[in-house]
């Protein structure tokens, strides 16, 4: 390294000239941008990778800056205006996957009970002996949460085909289970 590089930062508010190269006066900058990165982001690990893109941006585009001017100054405009790109991009971002991927409304995440088990495994006995398809219907429509039309595009059949079918199968699901939970209690 340079004798140049360990010079004070002053050197960040000089124009390059030839014993101060332009090179040595951007790491000269690293301690102040790193500190103006900071007040940013807030964040250590983003404030290094903004110093990062903003060094890497006024290596590739030293030509635009004008000598006359702090090469400071310079830098943490660019810098400044990487951040808003990024801020702006990860709003987009966020409005996208939103748009994309909306939120499930209503149906909240909540923890299986004994009895939610017991349940679900009596259905699991007592699906397997409706008639036809009524056990698809009531999974499709119970269990998914699938709008009868979405159901009956689903299995090729008619809207009023599958509300006909659900209801004859729940009938017939609820008096399988009360005859089952009556014979337990007969056989307790």
């Amino acid at each position: 390294m340079s004798n140049c590089c360990l010079r004070s930062t002053s050197l960040a508010e000089r124009p390059p000239t030839s014993e101060a190269t332009f090179c040595d006066q951007l790491i000269a900058t690293i301690p102040e941008l790193t500190h103006y990165a900071g007040s940013l982001t807030r964040k250590r690990s983003d404030a290094d990778d903004l110093v990062q893109d903003a060094l890497e941006r006024a290596l590739t585009r030293q030509f635009l800056y004008a000598e006359i001017g702090s090469l400071l100054g310079w830098l943490k405009t660019v810098m400044r205006n990487l951040f808003l790109d990024q801020v702006r991009s990860q709003s987009r971002r966020a409005r996208l996957d939103e748009a994309v991927f909306p939120e499930p409304q209503g149906r909240g995440v909540v923890k299986a009970s004994q009895e939610d088990h017991r349940f679900l495994t009596e259905l699991q006995e007592h699906l397997p002996r409706l008639r036809g398809d009524g056990g698809d219907i009531i999974i499709a429509v119970g269990v998914h949460g699938d709008s009868y039309d979405e159901t009956a595009t689903h299995l090729k059949l008619r809207r009023g085909t599958i509300a006909s079918r659900l209801s004859r199968s729940r009938v017939a699901l609820l008096q399988t289970s009360l005859m089952g939970a009556s014979a337990s209690r007969l056989e307790g």
